[in-house]
């Protein structure tokens, strides 16, 4: 973070410094290596950062080219000019010997010890090469893959005195720091960055070069003057710069090839320290066919894995980047197809197009929760659910799920209504089923969606970000403004469901009626205590529900039968509740012993040892059944498409199956254009099934008679339980491919 003054004196004396320079002296340099031809300027000379240019044309022949002097700013070490200047030749001179990408023909150089003023240059043709019509802009990139080198560095001739023009291939070699333009800048402001990048100096791995990476950064925000701060922008910025290098070193670097491959890689365009990623080094001809690339002053040797699509495929930054993938993944997409077509017409191995196949495809989680928190206390894992779960090799044993292996019904007096042993009827079901824990099983879920196992990106998640606003065809903006682009958008937000509102504007929740506390307890708190209805809680594997005539209790297991959930269902008016309540307003143990005062004084007793401050209650409330789920590029999941009620656990289900059918519909690859048919065929395929299901939550819902269940809870199971949908979803979509084809070839 370089101050504005300093920045103003620099440019001051940049300024100063190029005027000094004269035109009619630089055309005199260039005819000395024309023989004597007279020439003249053809356009203002122009300056970057680093760089003054000055260009002259010859008559006869016509030709044109271009002076590039490098600017001793600030006092800048000629030693670090002449650095420059060879790491440009012998990059330019390998290249253009070991590929046909288009490099301007050097006619004349010199270092500072023979240049003019005392400083080096390159005098090159201002537009010459080879022309790539035929093979495209994807060459340059794989043809640069195929160049590896034994270390990291930078390119140099075998010595100063070597000519560079005439310099055979085979002797130039890494032996050079790799010199970025933010090496450059800490020199120029007294940094010393050659304490670890010292010239002449290179790396043998690439953990030894991210290190050098790290230091460097950490030696400017050690070294450089203080900056106007707040008082606590410090501590942010050790903090960000700590857990950066924890990222970098532990998650980020590649270690399989710690010792190469090694690509040669232009600091401009394919990688650059300093993420200050340009096109303007691209030379067109009116055609667009690409005629000349330059600036190869910051080449450099690095590993493999820093050479990455352009940032400037979406003209945008890095950072930008991460949060709008989908434009930046689409136009990866193109230039990967380009080059794996090039690589099969050069007869190349297939490098490039392999190590960018897994940039195509990036998943974010931006949600308000990390993952991490308690959600909901515990649910079911149905066998309708747990089987998909198996398939994408989730295995509920893996976090403490207990099997549902009996069930029980009981007045709320304590009188035994029904006790049925659930292990014959459960082998009628393909798969388990299971009770479990809901934060074990949300990190079980973000585990294998961040792994590195498995297809695809690991997905990036964004937790604790609010969506303000949300385009169907676009993407969802951010509470800080931020702009998210994507090809797919799932709303999986729940009954207030923000995402639902960009599809449908008006979707009113009503009332049921009822409320629901729900908290956990350890089943040791519970068994320490005899009077606390026993022996009920000594069953394992169990769920328990007492029954009055408009309430109940719900008791079940989780957590490797360490933990009883509880969800006390009762009417609304006895807990204040309202509509706008979120889905953990806090509740009282008063509230629960008064709602259920006349239930069993066991269970009360039970009731009674309830942390207080783990109570909550949320209003049951309903939807009717949405005219569609989709919008464009945005579908609905779960209880923001259609909520369930917890009568017959299959809230959690339903949302699983949504998942299994998108996953369906969606496979890798899919064209972006596709996507809006896709999501109308997922909603075609769930939606008679998952309002099914609703439906029946609300029948088995009604209150009790006398104390008794008007609808048996088990009447629905072989309709909820008995059903396949990822084999579902996958026929209906083999189905629905068929016919389009169909329509494809009647058409054609």
């Amino acid at each position: 973070m370089r101050s504005e003054m300093k920045c103003d004196e620099i440019d001051e004396q940049r300024d100063q410094w190029i005027e000094t320079l004269d035109d009619i002296e630089m055309c005199r340099l260039a005819s000395s290596f024309r023989g004597g031809d007279q020439c003249t300027s053809f356009q203002p000379r122009k300056h970057g950062a680093f760089n003054v240019c000055f260009f002259v044309e010859f008559e006869s022949p016509r030709e044109r080219w271009v002076i590039r002097i490098p600017m001793p700013v600030n006092g800048l070490p000629k030693a670090v000019l002449d650095e420059k200047t060879e790491v440009e030749l012998a990059t330019m001179r390998y290249v253009s010997s070991k590929t046909t990408i288009p490099i301007p023909k050097v006619h004349a150089y010199a270092f500072s010890d023979t240049g003019p003023n005392g400083l080096p240059f390159i005098i090159m043709d201002y537009v010459d090469g080879q022309s790539l019509k035929d093979l495209g802009f994807s060459d340059v990139y794989v043809q640069l893959r195929q160049l590896e080198f034994p270390q990291i560095g930078a390119l140099g001739l075998p010595s100063r005195d070597t000519p560079a023009l005439s310099c055979s291939p085979e002797e130039i070699r890494v032996c050079n720091r790799p010199l970025s333009m933010d090496m450059v800048l800490q020199e120029i402001d007294g940094l010393e960055p050659g304490e670890v990048f010292p010239p002449k100096g290179t790396f043998p791995t690439a953990q030894d070069f991210v290190d050098g990476l790290l230091w460097m950064a950490g030696n400017m925000l050690e070294k450089e003057p203080d900056q106007k701060m707040d008082e606590n922008e410090p501590g942010s910025i050790l903090y960000a710069a700590h857990h950066f290098k924890r990222f970098i070193q532990d998650e980020w670097l590649d270690r399989s090839a710690n010792e190469g491959p090694f690509v040669l890689a232009d600091g401009f365009w394919l990688v650059h320290g300093d993420m200050d990623v340009v096109m303007s080094n691209l030379l067109f001809d009116k055609d667009y066919n690409l005629v000349g690339v330059i600036d190869w002053e910051w080449s450099r040797v690095v590993p493999a894995q820093l050479m990455v699509p352009p940032i400037w495929l979406i003209a945008s930054t890095l950072d930008f980047v991460l949060l709008i993938q989908s434009s930046y993944n689409q136009q990866i997409r193109y230039l990967r197809a380009a080059v794996e077509e090039r690589e099969k017409a050069l007869g190349l191995p297939p490098l490039l197009s392999v190590e960018w196949a897994p940039l195509e495809t990036c998943f974010l989680y931006i949600g308000e929760t990390d993952l991490d928190g308690d959600s909901g206390a515990a649910l079911h894992l149905c066998p309708n659910a747990g089987g998909i779960l198996q398939h994408w090799g989730i295995h509920a044993g893996n976090f403490g799920a207990c099997l549902m292996s009996r069930f029980i019904e009981l007045a709320q007096d304590g009188q035994t209504l029904k006790d049925i042993d659930l292990t014959e009827s459960n082998a009628r079901w393909p798969h388990p089923w299971h009770l479990v824990h809901r934060a074990a099983f949300h990190q079980e879920l973000k585990r294998v969606a961040v792994s590195e196992d498995g297809v695809g990106l690991p997905v990036k998640l964004f937790p604790k970000r609010r969506v303000s606003d949300v385009d169907p065809l676009l993407g969802v903006t951010l509470d800080d403004g931020t702009l998210v682009l994507a090809d797919v958008l799932i709303g999986a937000d729940g009954l207030y469901s923000r995402t639902r509102q960009a599809i449908i504007k008006s979707s009113p929740l009503f009332r049921t009626g009822k409320a629901a506390f729900r908290f956990v307890m350890p089943r040791s708190l519970a068994e320490s205590d005899p009077t606390a209805a026993a022996p009920v809680v000594t069953q394992k594997d169990t769920l328990t529900i007492w029954f009055a005539d408009d309430r109940r209790v719900v008791m079940y297991p989780c957590n490797n039968n360490e933990w009883l959930n509880f969800v006390c269902i009762h009417p609304d008016t006895e807990s204040h509740t309202a509509p706008t309540d979120e889905w953990n307003r806090q509740a009282s143990l008063d509230q629960v012993l008064h709602v259920f005062k006349d239930f069993d004084p066991r269970l009360k007793a039970l009731f009674a040892k309830a942390n207080p401050a783990t109570i909550q209650v949320w209003q049951l409330l309903d939807m009717d059944k949405l005219p569609t789920w989709t919008s464009g590029k945005l579908a609905l999941i779960g209880d923001a498409a259609h909520p369930c009620l917890p009568y017959q656990a299959q809230g959690g289900a339903q949302a699983i199956e949504d998942a299994a059918a998108l996953a369906a519909v969606l496979p890798q690859g899919t064209p972006p254009e596709d996507v809006p048919d896709r999501l109308k065929l997922y909603e075609s395929i769930r939606s008679e099934r998952a309002h099914t299901v609703q439906h029946y939550s609300r029948v088995v819902g009604q209150n009790c008679v006398d104390g008794e269940p008007v609808v048996d809870m088990r009447e629905f199971e072989n309709y909820n339980f008995d059903h396949d949908e990822v084999a579902h979803a996958a026929a209906a979509f083999k189905q629905w491919e068929a016919s389009r084809k169909e329509e494809i070839s009647a058409a054609i």
